[in-house]
């Protein structure tokens, strides 16, 4: 719609500027507009309000908006399923149906008529259409699922654990959660997940300072466990995963939205869950990696390494466990 880039009489709402200038990577960054980002301050509220407003102005002004909301409506009119994860006996997946805001997670119960039901629906837990199912991951045993939900747009989660046959909260909710990768250990008593550190300890980067944690069903989050991520760089990002057996677990820590990834994985046979030896499966490397295992894979087994390390268009490594001591050479 052409009218869109008309000049506009309005004013647009006053942003304050400041002197703000940080140094990432060797290079002055400057940041005149990181007041805004604080979005419960009085400032950020006025400045959204005056925006919002000027917003729908604006809009109202527009020829041919309703003929082009139906087409686009028309054309979005599908109904639409995510693949099935499945659970011990369970089948979960994402469903939205024509017309629905937000997908609804749904389940089938064990047996040969298990039934199908709506699990999680966020439209029922607030009719404003506000609040977003970001992720979801069922435990080991299909029993329990961690669900992470965000509102008013923030993506900024809050986890909380449900009981699967009865849809109720067992445990949680735990804040700070940013569309965690989540690990299950077996009998669904603990799990593995990201979450920065408390914001008080660094003022004004609690976006940064990740963390990989362990988490036990019943216990409060400041209580969980540390479990990798000290002292590497402030803008790491995390991810985690664990094998269905319970046995293998896997971090992976890329700098931001750089390309590089470092791969570790530990074998938690060998050792109490809150302190996994973690070895390099890849370390150091210009290059974009993602480790994939199987159950019951043993030390001698292989899991495997996709990467595009010497391979702009990716590659499949074989890596032993029982190798991973050599450090990085073992996927040379």
């Amino acid at each position: 719609m052409t009218s869109a880039a008309r000049p506009t009489s309005r004013r647009y709402p006053h942003a304050g500027r400041q002197d703000l200038v940080e140094e990432l990577h060797g290079l002055p960054l400057p940041d005149p507009y990181r007041w805004l980002e604080d979005a419960h301050t009085p400032a950020t509220r006025r400045w959204s309000d005056e925006q919002q407003a000027l917003y729908e102005a604006e809009r109202a002004q527009w020829p041919g908006l309703r003929c082009w909301e139906e087409q686009v409506a028309a054309l979005t009119a599908v109904d639409r399923a995510s693949p099935p994860r499945s659970r011990g006996a369970r089948l979960f997946w994402l469903q939205q149906d024509a017309g629905q805001e937000h997908p609804v997670l749904m389940v089938r119960d064990p047996g040969p008529g298990g039934a199908e039901r709506v699990l999680l629906d966020p439209h029922a837990l607030d009719p404003s259409g506000r609040t977003v199912l970001d992720a979801w991951q069922p435990s080991l045993e299909g029993d329990l699922l961690a669900c992470q939900l965000s509102r008013n747009g923030t993506e900024n989660s809050e986890l909380s654990v449900i009981d699967v046959a009865t849809g109720k909260t067992v445990d949680g909710p735990v804040d700070r959660v940013r569309k965690s990768s989540l690990g299950w250990l077996p009998g669904g008593r603990a799990f593995y997940y990201v979450r920065p550190l408390d914001p008080r300890l660094n003022p004004g980067e609690q976006r940064y300072h990740r963390r990989v944690w362990l988490h036990r069903l019943g216990t409060a989050p400041h209580t969980d466990v540390l479990v990798f991520g000290e002292g590497r760089e402030r803008t790491q990002f995390y991810s985690v995963a664990v094998t269905a057996d319970g046995r293998w677990l896997a971090v992976r820590a890329s700098p931001g939205t750089g390309r590089r990834s470092d791969v570790y994985l530990a074998d938690l046979t060998a050792g109490p869950p809150e302190r996994p030896l973690l070895y390099p499966v890849q370390e150091g490397l210009p290059a974009a990696s993602r480790l994939h295992g199987v159950p019951g894979t043993g030390l001698q087994d292989v899991l495997w390494l996709r990467t595009d390390h010497g391979a702009p268009r990716g590659r499949v490594v074989a890596v032993r466990p029982a190798d991973l001591h050599l450090g990085p050479r073992c996927v040379a």
